[in-house]
């Protein structure tokens, strides 16, 4: 068949274009009535009325694509035969490019400019059903194209959701593949989702990557740190808190990468989480965990863990902190802890396999000497005490004792006052003997001046005066005591209190 002249050529190629372009904006408009049945499901009313306008929308499509076959009865003409397939996938028709399928070099065939496969021009503008035919006529799914792409890559960057599960669906396909600059799909979309995700096409892609790589998922709350309420309460109650969020966490690794990603999403739910997380935590394979966190005085969660990494997401350099998670129950925990166990036994078999010598565990990767990398406390020793205490039981009065060591010895003496003619040394000279003695245990305090009470707990500077009537905390100053009086609140137990009554010290 011989090629029309370039001139008419052209002409046809671009009203094929035009056609093309308007089929692509009902593409756009059908993937809105999908989402709003989505998120109209509970009224039926509104759900029926985006049903039928799904329909009307899909005709309008089938007449598009009608006339673009009009205009390419005979692609031959247009195109040479070893092109013919690649228009065919970039326009969506499906029946031209079965029947040229078998022409050599047509599956595989590259753009000299882009170097795009017919996969990659498919994909990238979502045409689902060209995009399965080459992938049963074993097209190279993992190509690139000039700029690094793969068709992936390319399907993510122009959010085809349908297509970015289908191809996630196939075993030899690749999803790690980065561009040049070193983004991954998930960075890809993310980049382009900050500037918005419109009718959740990102965050459809973001959750077939997840179910396709993620190696674990769940629910866990997050001890947010800087949180201003947290501030506020040991600002104005001296009282230290932490402040807890649940999110949802999906763990990733990049092929044989030392790292593993946390992302960190808000959500209501699993399935409908966003396509631009919170934030994202780089954890190092094999670095120490912490389990239980340090307590505070206000809203302790058990199942507690804590970890170094770096902060990779949102911010632009990757800074590192720490990080504090709790597990909703005794049974997330236990799935946690075995999950960083087995990174680290990861980490120390590559450690194996890269050295002909195994380095000694070193005392320092965890804070207590456990049998396993994690540090873990068994449940029968917890203690059992209310992890919402409102703040710490205070600590048990120590015994004065006094240890008498077999190098001194006393002679038995009438209870009665020292003799005040000799000092101390002289009276005992004869009776001590020439070995050194170790230190008493405990020592008894030498009667001195009264000691200054305790500081306010409001303003940490003058002494505790006054105690709240009438649940008996001694813990303000008097000057402190009106302030208190307004808020009508003891500063310790914030129960409501009537008067502050001043205490004086003898």
């Amino acid at each position: 068949m011989v090629l029309l002249p370039e001139k008419a050529r052209a002409k046809r190629v671009a009203k094929v274009d035009k056609i093309h372009q308007k089929m692509l904006q009902q593409m756009e408009k059908r993937d809105k009535a999908l989402w709003k049945q989505a998120a109209l499901g509970y009224d039926p009313q509104n759900l029926q009325k985006w049903k039928i306008e799904e329909g009307a929308i899909a005709k309008k499509i089938e007449s598009l694509k009608a006339e673009m076959v009009k205009k390419l009865d005979n692609p031959l003409e247009l195109f040479p035969p070893n092109q013919v397939v690649w228009h065919a996938a970039k326009y969506g028709m499906l029946n031209i490019l079965q029947g040229h399928l078998p022409a050599p070099g047509a599956v595989d065939f590259r753009d000299s400019s882009t170097q795009n496969t017919p996969l990659h021009v498919a994909s990238f503008f979502g045409h689902l059903d060209c995009v399965q035919t080459l992938v049963h006529a074993r097209t190279d799914v993992n190509a690139t194209n000039a700029q690094g792409y793969s068709a992936l890559l390319s399907a993510c960057e122009q959010h085809r959701a349908d297509v970015v599960q289908f191809l996630l669906s196939i075993p030899h396909l690749d999803p790690y593949i980065r561009t040049p600059t070193g983004l991954s799909a998930w960075q890809l979309i993310r980049k382009n989702a900050v500037l918005g995700d419109k009718w959740s096409q990102y965050a459809k892609c973001v959750r077939a990557l997840d179910a396709r790589c993620a190696i674990i998922s769940g629910w866990l709350f997050e001890s947010q740190r800087g949180a201003m309420i947290n501030r506020l309460v040991l600002e104005n109650v001296g009282l230290k808190a932490h402040t807890w969020h649940q999110r949802h966490v999906v763990v990733t690794r990049i092929a044989n990468s030392p790292e593993v990603d946390f992302a960190i999403y808000e959500t209501p739910s699993p399935n409908a989480y966003s396509a631009v997380p919170l934030c994202v935590i780089a954890f190092t394979l094999g670095d120490p965990i912490t389990t239980p966190i340090p307590k505070r005085t206000l809203n302790n969660k058990p199942h507690s863990f804590a970890f170094d990494g770096h902060l990779i997401f949102p911010t632009s350099l990757p800074t590192k902190e720490s990080f504090e998670f709790a597990a909703l129950s005794e049974e997330a925990f236990a799935m946690w802890m075995q999950f960083f166990e087995n990174l680290f036994l990861q980490a120390s078999s590559a450690t194996t396999t890269a050295t002909t010598e195994q380095p000694p565990p070193t005392q320092s990767r965890v804070s207590q000497p456990p049998l396993s990398p994690v540090q873990t406390m068994p449940s029968n020793e917890i203690p059992d005490i209310p992890y919402e205490e409102l703040f710490p039981v205070a600590a048990q009065a120590i015994p004065v004792a006094v240890e008498v060591t077999k190098s001194v010895s006393f002679e038995p003496a009438a209870p009665s006052a020292p003799d005040m003619r000799h000092s101390m040394l002289e009276s005992m000279a004869g009776q001590l003997s020439l070995q050194p003695a170790p230190a008493p245990l405990y020592q008894a305090a030498v009667p001195s001046s009264p000691k200054r009470p305790s500081d306010c707990v409001v303003c940490f500077d003058a002494p505790q005066e006054g105690v709240c009537v009438p649940c008996g905390h001694n813990a303000v100053c008097m000057t402190c005591a009106p302030r208190i009086l307004a808020q009508k609140a003891c500063p310790v137990c914030r129960a409501e209190i009537r008067e502050i009554i001043r205490i004086y010290q003898c």
